[in-house]
């Protein structure tokens, strides 16, 4: 649970640096109210649908899933991550 409470803190802390470097000015707080919305929003819906899972295909099932949805979700941020640190990088330098 410390491992994956730690992987949740510097997910979290990134996309915030991230979204605060890439977004105007005067758009970064609409940015960041609408993330916080999105991230804090979407936990009971993702509760709502583990559970319906867990109550069909049992939790060690549901936990499974979840695990190789998170990895799957990893692999493809990761082929991404070469262009977002070039895009950041040049964001940093424009300001």
């Amino acid at each position: 649970m410390a491992v994956l409470g730690f992987g949740i803190i510097v997910t979290a802390a990134s996309v915030n640096m991230m979204l605060q470097t890439l977004v105007d000015d005067d758009k970064r707080g609409r940015i960041i109210g609408f993330y916080a919305m999105a991230f804090l929003g979407m936990a009971p819906v993702g509760g709502l649908i583990a559970g319906s899972l867990a109550g069909q295909l049992g939790a060690p099932v549901t936990a499974m899933v979840e695990g190789t949805c998170c990895l799957l979700g990893t692999l493809v941020l990761m082929r991404g991550l070469p262009d977002m640190r070039t895009e950041l990088q040049h964001a940093a330098l424009r300001r």
